[in-house]
């Protein structure tokens, strides 16, 4: 006997809705925190190619590997004694400490999990971005004639990016 598309079964799957977010930062032997944004945008990845001419003069496309989007984040201005303030500076020094000892090691990197949640605020969906650090960080402007929350953007690059669930 069939079911009805209407009737709820456990396995049935309902869309997540996109404004209903969390971003977990975690890092081995360090204690992950949470930062609450108003956008996360850059979650994608392009598989590169490289064509070629085959014998019988017809092209095929080979894939080249994958290549990984900016993941973009944005939120209103934060406190400076923040996790995610911490870490932008820790970056900032080890890349000035590099550029003077000319000794360029690995960036302090994150794992970043973007979670898509239900109603329930359990994940619906997520996504983790394995070994980012900051490759932007950007102030929004000042107009006096809006009232706007201050914001800043962190743009994150990435080794890669895997769904999780």
């Amino acid at each position: 006997m069939a079911t009805s598309p209407t009737s709820q079964s456990p396995g049935k799957w309902t869309p997540p809705v996109s404004f209903y977010f969390k971003v977990v930062f975690q890092r081995m032997n360090n204690q992950p925190f949470q930062v609450s944004f108003l956008e996360v945008n850059g979650l994608s990845w392009d598989m590169g190619k490289r064509v070629y001419r085959g014998n019988n003069g017809e092209f095929q496309a080979v894939p080249t590997g994958l290549t990984y989007t900016n993941l973009v984040l944005k939120r209103p201005l934060g406190p400076l004694s923040g996790s995610l303030a911490q870490w932008l500076k820790e970056c900032q020094d080890f890349i000035y400490k590099a550029r003077k000892d000319k000794d360029m090691k690995a960036i302090p990197t994150y794992d970043v999990v973007i979670h898509l949640l239900d109603e329930k605020s359990e994940p619906k969906a997520s996504w983790q971005c394995i070994r980012a650090y900051p490759m932007k960080w950007n102030l929004g402007s000042f107009d006096a004639v809006k009232s706007e929350l201050a914001t800043e953007t962190v743009e994150l690059a990435y080794a890669y990016m895997e769904r999780v669930k």
